[in-house]
């Protein structure tokens, strides 16, 4: 299994009553320094998420890394994306007021800064977990998170399963919905609050015709992230 041991806390203690809710997860900490949280709705084996068995990845992501693992170093291929945070962010003085820390990209005109290494920037996997986590317990299709990721060098990811292959495995329990609920569904149900032009950017269809949510990185939960959100704020007006 390349484990060296298995814990079954968690590190982040801000979240830490929010994952137990879900089911049982066991945090692995492996010789290399990496350390995995295998979260309650995993459905690959250990060896499929650890770094050092990925032999082919290919990159996906815009505003953040987003990359599929297509091949591991046995020849399986794990149907696995990795998403890291956002660790681009606006400088606008008045979107960071209203306390909206993302981007617009090149096309915005915005200012941005990049930070990397800072916890506060990395919580955004964990909270990302979370809400996937929310919306299956809430029987809400979405993107089924595996494992958290957090690197030997203070970096976090969130690992989900790749959308495109799931009518290859027995996800019955997780897809009982028809359709995608809209933005007051959601709010109703679970209290999360989808982003802005949730719509046009986190869906995507599998190849039965079915409708997942995915990329809900920044979506917002009150109250349970306002402090996060405040936080994170904080850390780019004084970078």
């Amino acid at each position: 299994m390349n484990c060296e041991h298995v814990v079954a806390t968690f590190q982040h203690t801000e979240d830490e009553q929010l994952l137990y809710r879900y089911g049982e997860f066991k945090r692995h900490e492996l010789p290399s320094g990496d350390i995995i949280t295998v979260l309650p709705t995993c459905v690959v084996p250990l060896p499929y998420l650890i770094r050092a068995n990925w032999k082919k990845v290919t990159q996906m992501g815009n505003f953040r890394s987003v990359y599929s693992v297509d091949i591991l170093e046995s020849g399986i291929h794990p149907h696995l994306v990795v998403k890291s945070p956002e660790r681009v962010f606006t400088k606008d003085e008045d979107l960071l007021s209203r306390e909206y820390p993302w981007w617009g990209g090149p096309k915005s005109l915005e200012g941005r800064i990049h930070i990397v290494n800072h916890p506060v920037v990395e919580a955004q996997a964990f909270w990302e977990a979370i809400m996937l986590l929310e919306l299956h317990l809430h029987k809400i299709r979405a993107e089924i998170p595996q494992a958290l990721i957090q690197t030997y060098n203070g970096r976090s990811e969130v690992v989900v399963y790749a959308i495109d292959e799931q009518i290859d495995q027995p996800f019955t329990d997780m897809i009982t919905t028809e359709c995608v609920p809209n933005y007051d569904d959601i709010q109703t149900k679970t209290g999360l609050l989808p982003a802005d032009d949730w719509e046009g950017q986190n869906l995507l269809r599998d190849r039965l015709g079915r409708i997942w949510i995915i990329d809900v990185n920044r979506w917002t939960w009150p109250p349970y992230t306002d402090n996060f959100r405040r936080n994170l704020v904080r850390v780019i007006q004084d970078a």
